[in-house]
Formats: C-alpha cells, sequence, structure tokens
C-alpha cells in the first residue's frame, strides 16, 4: 500500500471511530433528555405504615398562645431543609421488670460505693440504698431501670466552685463515669452532648448560669442519634417494580459510595435535655468526688425502624405554627435555657431562625419513637433582652394507612 492510500485510509478510520463515539455519547443524552422519565419520588418513596396504626406521644406544652405574644411570626428565608417524604418509625419496647433487674442494680450500687445487700424497699419496683456518712442516695425503679443518685444538698459545692470542670472537657468525664457505671452505649457515645453550668435552689432545681465562675455543676445531657431515612442511591434511577422495603436498608455502609443517610437526634419534652442528666463538681474520673449527681432513664429503642410513614414538608410545619397549630415547648432567656418564663413576658417579635426534624424520646417505654419538626425562633423582648422561643410539630402526616 502506498504512502497516500495509508493515509486515506488513517483518515477515514479515525473519522469512523470519532462520528460513532459522537454518535454514541449524542443518543445517550437525547435519551436522558427526551426519551427517559426517571421515577418521581411518588413512586419510590411509598410508606410502608409497618408498625401499623401509630400513636404520636402528646406533647406537655407551655400555657401559652402565640397570640398572647405577637400578632403573627415571620421565617427567615434560610431556614429551609431537604428531607426524604418518608421517614421511618421506632418501637420502644416494654420490658418490664426481669429476673436480672435486682442484681443489675445491685451491681451498679456497688459501683457506687453503697453495700449491695443495705437496701430498703420503700414500693414494691423500688430499691434505695442511704449512706449517712457521705450523706448519698441511690434510688432505683426496677422495672424501667430508671434511678437518680445524689449527694445530700447541704453537701453542694459552695460557689465559686474551684474544681469545677471546664465545659469543654465536661462530656469526656461524664462518659467516663457513665463507662465505669457500666451505662455508657454505642449511641451514648455517638449522640449530641449539651451542656449547661448550673446552679441549685434546692437538691432537684437548677438554673443555668452565665459564667463558671457563679456555678456549682457541670450538667452533660445526651440525645441519640436516630436515622431518619437509609437506602441505595441507585433506586432513583429507575422504576421500581414493587414497593421498596426501606427498612432492609438501615444496615448498609454509610461510608459506601451509593449510601444516602438522613439523620438527626432524640429530643425529650424540651429540645434542651436528655433523658440522662450528668452532674458534675469536679474536674476527675473519680466518680465519688467528681460525680454530684445522675438522672438516668434510657429507653431500649429498637435498632431497626418497624416501618415508614409520610411527613410533612417543612414549609408546611411553619405554616402551622403562624396559624397557632403547634405547641409553644420553651420560651426562655438566651442566658438560661433550662428555664421556661413563668409570666407571659412582652415580646417585640419572634423570627422563626432554625427547624430540625428529631424523635420525640417519651418518658415511658411502650410506645413508638416518631419524628416531630422541632423549630426555633429568636425572641425580642420589649425591654431590649434576647431570648429563644421553640415550637414542636407532629411530623408524621398519617398514622395509619
Amino acid at each position: 500500500m502506498r504512502l497516500v492510500e495509508a493515509v486515506f485510509w488513517s483518515k477515514l478510520i479515525i473519522k469512523g471511530v470519532v462520528g460513532g463515539i459522537l454518535l454514541f455519547v449524542g443518543g445517550y443524552y437525547f435519551y436522558k433528555y427526551f426519551i427517559y422519565s426517571p421515577p418521581a419520588p411518588a413512586e419510590i418513596f411509598i410508606p410502608d405504615y409497618g408498625c401499623g396504626t401509630i400513636t404520636v406521644p402528646q406533647i406537655p406544652q407551655l400555657a401559652i398562645q402565640l397570640s398572647d405574644l405577637v400578632p403573627e411570626v415571620t421565617a427567615s428565608q434560610a431556614i429551609s431543609i431537604k428531607l426524604p417524604p418518608i421517614a421511618y418509625v421506632y418501637r420502644i419496647p416494654f420490658v418490664g421488670e426481669t429476673f436480672s433487674t435486682k442484681t443489675k442494680a445491685k451491681q451498679l450500687a456497688s459501683l457506687l460505693s453503697f453495700i449491695p445487700e443495705h437496701y430498703t424497699k420503700p414500693n414494691p419496683i423500688t430499691l434505695q440504698w442511704r449512706d449517712d456518712a457521705t450523706k448519698r442516695t441511690l434510688t432505683i425503679n426496677t422495672r424501667a431501670f430508671s434511678f437518680t443518685y445524689s449527694y445530700d444538698f447541704d453537701t453542694y459545692p459552695r460557689i465559686p466552685n474551684q474544681q469545677i470542670p471546664a465545659t469543654s472537657s465536661a462530656p469526656a468525664l461524664a462518659n467516663q463515669i457513665l463507662s465505669t457505671l457500666g451505662l455508657q452505649t454505642e449511641d451514648l457515645a455517638n449522640g449530641r452532648t449539651l451542656v449547661y453550668p448550673v446552679k441549685f435552689t434546692d437538691a432537684k432545681k437548677h438554673h443555668m448560669v452565665d459564667a463558671l465562675i457563679k456555678a456549682q455543676a457541670i450538667r452533660v445531657d445526651y440525645q441519640r442519634p436516630r436515622v431518619i431515612l437509609k437506602f441505595d442511591r441507585r433506586i432513583l434511577k429507575t422504576k421500581p417494580q414493587k414497593q421498596i422495603n426501606f427498612e432492609k436498608y438501615i444496615d448498609l455502609d454509610e461510608t459506601a459510595k451509593n449510601t444516602k443517610t438522613y439523620k438527626t437526634f432524640t429530643v425529650t419534652t424540651s429540645p434542651y435535655n436528655g433523658n440522662i442528666h450528668v452532674f458534675l463538681k469536679s474536674n476527675t474520673y473519680e466518680i465519688l468526688k467528681g460525680l454530684l449527681r445522675l438522672e438516668y432513664n434510657y429507653l431500649p429503642i429498637d435498632s431497626i425502624p418497624c416501618g415508614t410513614y409520610p411527613i410533612i414538608k417543612p414549609e408546611t410545619a411553619i405554616t402551622k405554627i403562624k396559624e397557632g397549630q403547634a405547641a409553644i415547648v420553651a420560651l426562655v432567656k438566651k442566658t438560661d435555657k433550662l428555664t421556661n418564663l413563668e409570666r407571659i413576658p412582652k415580646v417585640s417579635n419572634i423570627l422563626i431562625s432554625r427547624i430540625e426534624l428529631n424523635y420525640l424520646e417519651p418518658a415511658h417505654a411502650g410506645s413508638f419513637l416518631v419524628p416531630i419538626y422541632v423549630v426555633y425562633g429568636d425572641v425580642k423582648f420589649a425591654n431590649g433582652t434576647l431570648g429563644e422561643i421553640v415550637f414542636y410539630v407532629p411530623a408524621i402526616e398519617k398514622t395509619s394507612p
């Protein structure tokens, strides 16, 4: 073959290959944008109502109506959050008292330096230990294994407490104490910790202070992590042949390329609280020296969701607030988020600044862990001080098929 013919055929082959590639790419994009129709969210995110008919726990609210505070509420334009149209619901099983509960209570008493066999029984489900020498008491509910451990009020540190831990180191101290007592769990370790310097007015009542020099102790609360929904992203590319079981995706590796996870935390009747309060009086891991008080109520939430249910959009939750259909669960000063205002204050304005989808953790077992919208608003009082208001809006749109 002569050189001229070789060049001719080489050019022809190159043009053919390039043309084929362009034709393939062009065909792909023509199919993608003009022929292929991706499945709509409604075709994929279909709730299965796998837990049956669920009940949304009643939300204790303040005796305040929004109309008592301001004529209307405004919302920031930057509070939108992206969420799937369905969310998991989890069971909180009722375990009840078991044969090992009493043994477990005695083990805890021993770890807290009480004599395990020296207890009283105020009622059929309560065991109580008392050490008069150190003025400490441990009271355990054996049905739920919830308990309170505390020193007597007259032994609480004086202010200023020179031994008080820093707020930055308090979570690590609290984690170590729970671990020593055999109470630390994976969800507590991976959850959200809330830290407050506090001052007590009696053995139980306390409020938040704005500086360590004013505090007797540091309070550490725990909000547990929870998955709202998890799935393989590839289900978004093809129309499903049958309803998708989203519960099967709960164990997917969150770091995997195709895994999409929506995560959040639990809240109690107040978003500033957890169901576990650890009060630290000293910067030490030694329990008798460092732990002032411990209030413990850990509910056994199932790790696998029992079903998926439709949820309202965040914008709908905001609308419900403006229409007075939301529960006001907190109205506080910025400097003390643990104490609700007792009297209805004069308010200049309320600006909704943040919204989260959380799970409401009830006080008792035997129910469901359901998602709720927690909506925060910045409050400016008439005297110029700043505060915060918090609304709870049930997120479940339908509780049964």
